[in-house]
């Protein structure tokens, strides 16, 4: 379960539960998606046991300027790409 909160300018609040806890070496990161190629990560976060988080990252760029909000899980590789292994994925209008 993912919830985007309003917050004061220019940042997003996303909570989200029940997500697997992060393992070794992996974490979750956040992105604004308009396409397989073009992506902008917003932050990266860890998930603790009780598979909950909340994360606010800062906004560069209006949400709604992108289709889609992401949540991927990503190896510590040094590589700044999406992995390709979304979890959750929501478009940004209704």
């Amino acid at each position: 379960v993912a919830r985007v909160v309003p917050t004061d300018g220019g940042e997003m609040r996303l909570q989200v539960s029940g997500l697997a806890p992060s393992r070794a070496r992996e974490f979750y990161e956040l992105w604004l998606l308009d396409g397989p190629t073009d992506a902008m990560s917003l932050g990266s976060f860890r998930v603790p046991a009780s598979g909950k988080a909340d994360v606010t990252v800062p906004l560069a760029v209006p949400v709604r300027d992108f289709r889609f909000i992401d949540v991927s899980v990503e190896p510590e590789d040094g590589v700044a790409t999406h992995s390709g292994r979304s979890v959750l994925r929501a478009p940004t209008a209704a």
